[in-house]
């Protein structure tokens, strides 16, 4: 059995069961060994993922690279913040009162001069 990581980074972001699924294959087909976080609670509260943050798919550092040029070939946005979109969700929620989750894969964004992982 492997010995479990002790120095686990946030690479993505999953608000969609079967975007997580795909995710977590994609990278243990690869070797990567992955660790979604909170997985458990989006498959029976799935109307709470915004709410919880979605599914954080942690990686071991030493593989955090190679994991992002995965998931980039999987067609993953970056996560960046639009005040457009974001006003729009608040005044579809307040007319409609019905929070729709995204249904996307965000992978975390890289500091370009440190190379450091921003949430």
């Amino acid at each position: 059995m492997a010995e479990p990581a002790q120095d686990l980074t946030t690479i993505a972001h999953v608000y969609g069961l079967s975007e997580t699924s795909l995710a977590i294959c994609m990278l243990k087909a690869h070797g990567i060994v992955v660790v979604p976080v909170g997985q458990q609670h989006i498959s029976v509260a799935w109307h709470y993922s915004v709410a919880l943050g979605g599914v954080a798919l942690r990686v071991p550092s030493s593989q955090a690279e190679e994991a992002l040029e995965i998931l980039k070939g999987f067609g993953a946005p970056v996560r960046r913040f639009n005040l457009i979109a974001a006003a729009f969700m608040v005044l579809a929620f307040l007319l409609a009162g019905i929070a729709v989750p995204p249904r996307a894969l965000y992978l975390t964004e890289r500091s370009a001069s440190s190379g450091q992982l921003l949430s």
